[in-house]
């Protein structure tokens, strides 16, 4: 009944802290009806309206009942979501007890305050799941329900408005009296309760949409200011660094061919050679974030690009006791840039052997939808250890890698994620612990496909 429902692992602490404040605005809300109660009570013993004592008794319990709420709330304030809805729901099921004793004390379905009843069930409704919105209005209209027909059947004596308002109630009381008047008012009960949640529920999740969408925007528009704000540091030093890159790496060429007949003079200059490409691509890496040329889209064979993607990607596999699959559904052309597609690909790809270091399978799979039109799908898959979840949140922030010094730029999947999204595609994660990790890349077949969006 009382299921969290909202799942972004991002969002559970701001909805916690939401659910706490508004959990403490209760009890703080609840003193006030105390004190509303003990003035009623005050007035019934001036006036012999009603039970005085029974009344106190009742302000008595709502009090005690806001003490253990205090209480609990301090102890499992820092619970996790689930649990602070639970004490929610507990605590709306107590006002609404409350509130079917003080009516039951007051005139039953006579009195207008029954409408109070609307209060915590669209409390509820904001604040709590569907499921448990509902249940809390079925339970508080059940509440009225045992009132008003334990004194129409004379199991609970008719108190309040008949003593103080006889001339009214001369009229209501022969209503009250029929099964007709009782079937009508419970169902128009029913039906305003179910009203109340339907119409806040319905308002607060389109709340809820509009808000995760704005911190989706928010997000894309912060990584991108920070990609740009990065590129334009990175993109000096990388153009500082290639120059005299490119003339190591061409006297290194130079040498090999020179030195061809010396094996061990020709092994240090590979390894010299191959750390000469790993610093050129991680100064093209710091050069791809500054930039911000368009996108040059050409119909693309997706297959074929996966296919030249895992043979460049296989020599990463000589480090790794990973095998390297694919498995292709032939999803046909799509308008991208070949180039830049590529790379994100190959950036996930490396990063999935990496995960298998000590053996495993990456699995590079493609498919489409049903419909000629549907957006295409790569997925880059491995057995590896998978990703806890409080990782799985920064993965794909600039310069956040989990790597050793010195074998990661933190670079890669802020790239692919950027490469997609300019596509008008999205980069989705899955992944657990000790079970591997799904990377999929969704991309529209056309640009005017993304245009539409």
């Amino acid at each position: 009944m009382l299921e969290a429902t909202r799942p972004g692992a991002g969002d559970e602490d701001t909805e916690k802290e939401y659910l706490l404040e508004r959990a403490t605005w209760l009890v703080r809300m609840r003193w006030f009806a105390v004190g509303g109660v003990l003035a009623a009570a005050a007035a019934a013993w001036a006036t012999h309206f009603v039970e005085p004592l029974f009344l106190a008794s009742v302000c008595a319990a709502l009090a005690a009942w806001n003490v253990v709420s205090h209480v609990r709330l301090d102890r499992r304030g820092a619970a996790s979501v689930e649990v602070l809805r639970r004490l929610l729901f507990e605590q709306l099921l107590g006002d609404m007890a409350a509130l079917a004793l003080l009516l039951e004390l007051s005139g039953g379905a006579e009195n207008p305050f029954a409408m109070l009843f609307a209060l915590p069930a669209a409390i509820g409704a904001m604040l709590l799941t569907t499921r448990s919105a509902v249940a809390l209005a079925a339970i508080g209209w059940s509440f009225q329900v045992l009132v008003v027909f334990g004194q129409f059947t004379g199991l609970l004596p008719h108190n309040g408005l008949h003593a103080a308002f006889g001339h009214v109630t001369a009229i209501v009381s022969p209503l009250y009296r029929s099964w007709r008047y009782l079937a009508g008012y419970l169902t128009a009960f029913a039906v305003m309760m179910g009203a109340v949640v339907y119409f806040v529920r319905s308002v607060t999740l389109r709340y809820q949409r509009a808000e995760a969408l704005r911190r989706e925007h928010e997000r894309v528009a912060q990584s991108r200011a920070r990609l740009a704000r990065i590129g334009e540091l990175s993109a000096g030093i990388a153009h500082a660094v290639r120059n005299p890159l490119h003339g190591l790496s061409s006297s290194v060429e130079l040498l090999q061919h020179r030195l061809a007949d010396d094996a061990r003079v020709l092994g240090n200059l590979e390894l010299m050679a191959d750390a000469l490409k790993r610093i050129d691509v991680m100064t093209r890496r710091l050069l791809s974030l500054g930039r911000d040329e368009p996108l040059a889209r050409v119909p693309c064979d997706v297959d074929l690009l996966v296919e030249d993607m895992v043979k460049l990607a296989s020599p990463s596999t000589r480090s790794s006791q990973a095998r390297l699959e694919m498995d292709l559904g032939d999803v046909g052309k799509v308008e991208i840039d070949p180039a830049r597609f590529g790379e994100a690909l190959i950036n996930l790809v490396d990063n999935a052997l990496d995960a298998c270091r000590e053996g495993g399978v990456v699995t590079v799979r493609t498919r489409a939808g049903p419909a000629p039109a549907a957006p295409i799908v790569v997925e880059v898959t491995d057995t590896g250890p998978g990703i806890p979840a409080e990782v799985a949140q920064k993965i794909f922030d600039p310069f956040f890698t989990t790597k050793p010094v010195g074998e990661g730029t933190g670079l890669g999947l802020a790239i692919s994620r950027r490469i997609v999204e300019e596509h008008g595609g999205e980069v989705t994660l899955e992944s657990e612990p000790r079970r591997g990790t799904c990377v999929r890349l969704t991309v529209p077949r056309a640009a005017a496909e993304r245009a539409a969006a």
